[in-house]
C-alpha cells in the first residue's frame, strides 16, 4: 500500500479480489509444477502468491506479514489457498495478528517448504526443479490433479476415481517408456542429460 492513492484503493476495492482470484487459480491449475522462490519481503496478497505454488523457498531474511487486519481488511481471497498450507494453529495466530514475521517461523508454519541462507536459495530451487525434471509431465500433472482432488473427495469417490486414474496412467505411453527406462537401468526418455 505504500504510495498508493485512495483511487488505487477505490479501484482495488472495485476489481482486486477477482483479480487476485484468477491468479490464484492459473497457479493452483497450473499442470506443471510451480515453485515460489522468494527474496523479498511478502505482505498482504503475495502470501496468496506463495501459497498457490506447489513449492516455495525463502531467503532466511525475508519476512512475510498477514497485514490486512492492521488497515482494517480480512485476508479473505488469500486464506483460501494460505490456510490449506498452514497448521491451524499458525494459521490464526499468522492471520489474526498481522505482524511481521521470519522466513524460519513462516516455514514452520507450512507455508513456505524451506527457509535458507540467501546465497542457497538459488541451488535450493535448483535441487527441487532437478528433482521433477525426473519425473514424466503427464504423471506430475496427474499426481498435481490428485493433490487438489483427492483430499476433498469421500473416500469411496476417492478410490473409484483414483482406480480410473491409476488404470489410465498405466496404460500412457509415457508410463510404457518410463516402465521400460527403469527396467533397461537407463533415464526416463524425458530426463535431459
Amino acid at each position: 500500500l505504500k504510495g498508493a492513492s485512495t483511487a488505487d484503493a477505490e479501484s482495488f476495492t472495485a476489481q482486486g479480489p477477482m483479480a487476485l482470484v484468477a491468479v490464484l487459480e492459473n497457479i493452483l491449475d497450473c499442470p506443471k509444477p510451480t515453485i515460489a522462490k522468494v527474496e523479498g519481503h511478502v505482505a498482504g496478497g503475495g502470501n496468496g502468491l506463495v501459497a498457490a505454488c506447489d513449492f516455495a523457498v525463502a531467503s532466511e531474511d525475508v519476512h512475510f506479514a498477514f497485514s490486512e487486519v492492521r488497515v482494517g481488511v480480512a485476508p479473505a481471497v488469500i486464506s483460501v489457498v494460505c490456510l490449506d498450507r498452514m497448521n491451524r494453529r499458525d494459521g490464526i495466530e499468522l492471520l489474526l495478528l498481522g505482524e511481521r514475521v521470519p522466513a524460519a517461523r513462516v516455514a514452520k508454519s507450512g507455508l513456505i517448504n524451506k527457509a535458507v541462507p540467501a546465497d542457497q536459495v538459488e541451488a535450493t530451487v535448483a535441487a527441487y526443479v532437478d528433482a521433477l525434471a525426473k519425473g514424466g509431465p503427464q504423471a506430475l500433472a496427474a499426481t498435481k490433479n490428485l493433490l487438489r482432488r483427492v483430499p476433498g473427495m469421500p473416500r469411496t469417490e476417492a478410490f473409484a476415481w483414483t482406480a480410473e486414474v491409476s488404470a489410465h496412467m498405466f496404460n500412457s505411453d509415457e508410463a510404457k517408456a518410463g516402465m521400460m527406462a527403469f527396467l533397461s537401468k537407463q533415464p526416463a526418455p524425458w530426463v535431459s542429460d
